[in-house]
C-alpha cells in the first residue's frame, strides 16, 4: 500500500480506522488495468450492489476471492474520491493493481489507450470511490511498472500545448483574460523529483526528512529541475472549469540540484550545458543552482577545480542564476524548508494569475511571458503544471533553432553565446551549410571556408569573439574541410 501512496494512486483517510481512496491518477491506472484485462478476457465481474443496502449509486467489483465497493459521495478537499465506511475485502483488486506490470505491458503493445473520457466502468452521474484496506505489506513496484506509468504520464502531458506557428519579430501575441485564483483557494506545495535520493540504499531520505520538518513534498518524475513550487488548488476541478489542466499552478522558482561529483561529470559529458539551455527555455524567472560540496578525492578535485570554478562563474554571470552552496544533503533539506516557508508567506495572501492553456504554444510561450513581465511586472503570470511539463518535454520544446544551437555547441569552444551569434547570421543549419558551399572549392575555397565565421563575426569582442581555431573547427564539421 505504501507504494500506491508514494505513486499518488491512493490517499489515506481516517483515524484510528485507516481507509484508502483512489485518486484521479489511481482511477486511470485502474481503468487501464481493467481495459487490458477485458482484452485478455479476464474481466472482474461488475454487479449492482444496491441489494446490499448501499443505494443505486454504488457498484461492486467482485470475484470469488474478494470485492471492492464503489460509492458516490465526494470528499471535502483532498482531490480524491471518498465514501463512508463500506467494503472491507479488497485483496483481489489490490492484487490486480500490483500485477500492473503484465497488464500495462499488454496495454503498451495492444489495445488499451488513454482517453480523456471517463472509463467505461466508472459510474456516471456521481463522484465515485474505491476504498482499499491496508491488510498486507506490499513490495516495491517493479521497474517495468514505473516506466510504463511514466510513459503514460509523458503521453498525457506531451500534446497539451501545441507547437504553433513560428513567431516572427513583429508577430502579434494573443490577447486573453487570465484565470484569477483568490487567496485561500490554494496552498503552496514543494514538488520534488522522485529520482532525487541520498543513496541507492536510502531513496526516501529527502522526503522523510522534509516531512519531519513540516513540509510534505509532492513527489513525481519531473521533466525539468529537481524541485519546484506549485500553488495547489483546494478544489481540484477549479482550473479545468476555467481553461487550464490539473489542479496545480507552477510558481516562478525552480531548483537544479547537483552534488559536486555530479557537476563535474555533467560538465564533461555535456549535460551541464543542455540543462542550462533547458532551464532558460523553461520560462521560469528564478532559477536556483544548488551545489552540494560533498567530500571528494582531493586529486580528482584538484584536476577539476578550474573547470568547476569556470562553470560556477558561468552560472552566475552568463546565465544570471542564483547559486546556492551547501555542505551536505541535510543543509539542502533545511534550505528547501526555508524556501517553501518563504514562498508560502509570499504567495498565499495574494491572488495568482494563470494564463489559459489554449492561448499557449511552444513558439509563443517565451515571447508571451516576456511581454507580460515587461508590461505588468507587478502582476505575476503563471501556467498550469501539465502545460509546463508539456512545454519542457525535450521533444515538444525543441524547435529547429534550438536544435541548431545544440548542434553548434557540440563543437569544442563554441559556447551558448557564440552559437547564438552564429544563428543571428545563419538562421538554420541549411543556411549555414549553403554559406560554406558558396565559398567554392579548391585551395581558395578551403581558405574562405576556414576564415568564414571568424571574418564575418570579427566585430565581436570578449567571450563572443571567434578565434581562427574555432572557425577552422566549424569549417571542418559544417564545410567538409579536410585537415
Amino acid at each position: 500500500m505504501k507504494t500506491l501512496e508514494t505513486k499518488e494512486l491512493v490517499v489515506k483517510r481516517g483515524r484510528p480506522v485507516v481507509r484508502y481512496a483512489l485518486t484521479d491518477e489511481g482511477w486511470e491506472v485502474a481503468a487501464r488495468v481493467r481495459e487490458v484485462a477485458a482484452a485478455r478476457g479476464d474481466v472482474p465481474k461488475i454487479e449492482n450492489a444496491s441489494s446490499n443496502g448501499l443505494g443505486s449509486g454504488n457498484y461492486r467489483i467482485g470475484s470469488t476471492s474478494g470485492s471492492v465497493l464503489l460509492g458516490n459521495n465526494f470528499g471535502s478537499n483532498t482531490g480524491a474520491r471518498s465514501t463512508p465506511a463500506v467494503g472491507h475485502d479488497a485483496d483481489n483488486f489490490l492484487n490486480q493493481l500490483r500485477d500492473t506490470n503484465s497488464f500495462l505491458g499488454g496495454a503498451g503493445s495492444g489495445g488499451a489507450s488513454r482517453s480523456s473520457q471517463p472509463p467505461a466502468h466508472r459510474p456516471q452521474g456521481g463522484n465515485s470511490v474505491i476504498l482499499l484496506d491496508d491488510d498486507e505489506e506490499d513490495n516495491e513496484a517493479p521497474a517495468q511498472v514505473q516506466s510504463s506509468v511514466k510513459r503514460e504520464m509523458d503521453n498525457e502531458y506531451k500534446d497539451i500545448v501545441a507547437e504553433g506557428e513560428a513567431m516572427s519579430d513583429d508577430a502579434r501575441l494573443p490577447d486573453f483574460r487570465p484565470i484569477r485564483l483568490t487567496p485561500g483557494t490554494f496552498t503552496i506545495e514543494l514538488v520534488l523529483d522522485n529520482r532525487e535520493v541520498r543513496a541507492k540504499t536510502d531513496r526516501d531520505y529527502l522526503q522523510e526528512e522534509l516531512t519531519k520538518k513540516g513540509i510534505r513534498p509532492i513527489t513525481r518524475a519531473m521533466e525539468l529541475g529537481d524541485a519546484l513550487w506549485v500553488a495547489k488548488c483546494k478544489q481540484p476541478s477549479w482550473l479545468s472549469r476555467m481553461g487550464a489542466e490539473g489542479d496545480e499552478v507552477v510558481l516562478d522558482w525552480i531548483v537544479e540540484r547537483k552534488r559536486l561529483d555530479d557537476l563535474i561529470g555533467s560538465i564533461k559529458d555535456g549535460r551541464f550545458h543542455e540543462q542550462k539551455f533547458r532551464l532558460r527555455r523553461s520560462g521560469i524567472k528564478n532559477v536556483i543552482y544548488l551545489v552540494e560540496e560533498i567530500s571528494m578525492d582531493q586529486s580528482r578535485l584538484q584536476r577539476s577545480e578550474e573547470m568547476v570554478q569556470s562553470a560556477i562563474a558561468s552560472i552566475q554571470v552568463v546565465n544570471g542564476y542564483f547559486l546556492k552552496k551547501t555542505q551536505k544533503i541535510d543543509d539542502t533539506i533545511r534550505y528547501l524548508v526555508s524556501m517553501t516557508q518563504m514562498l508560502q508567506k509570499m504567495h498565499e495572501g495574494k491572488p495568482l494569475h494563470v494564463v489559459p492553456t489554449n492561448v499557449l504554444t511552444a513558439n509563443n510561450y517565451l515571447p508571451l511571458m516576456k511581454d507580460l513581465r515587461d508590461k505588468k511586472p507587478e502582476v505575476g503570470h503563471h501556467i498550469s503544471y501539465p502545460a509546463f511539463s508539456s512545454l519542457c518535454s525535450k521533444s515538444g520544446m525543441m524547435t529547429l533553432r534550438d536544435l541548431f544551437l545544440k548542434m553548434l555547441m557540440v563543437t569544442k569552444g563554441v559556447t551558448g553565446e557564440k552559437a547564438m551569434e552564429i544563428q543571428k547570421v545563419w538562421k538554420t543549419p541549411r543556411e549555414f551549410i549553403e554559406a560554406y558551399e558558396q565559398c567554392g572549392s579548391g585551395a581558395e575555397g578551403r581558405r574562405k571556408k576556414i576564415d568564414m565565421v571568424a571574418s564575418r563575426l570579427d566585430h565581436l569582442v570578449g567571450r563572443k569573439r571567434f578565434s581562427k581555431q574555432i572557425s577552422q573547427k566549424l569549417a571542418e564539421v559544417w564545410g567538409d574541410v579536410q585537415v
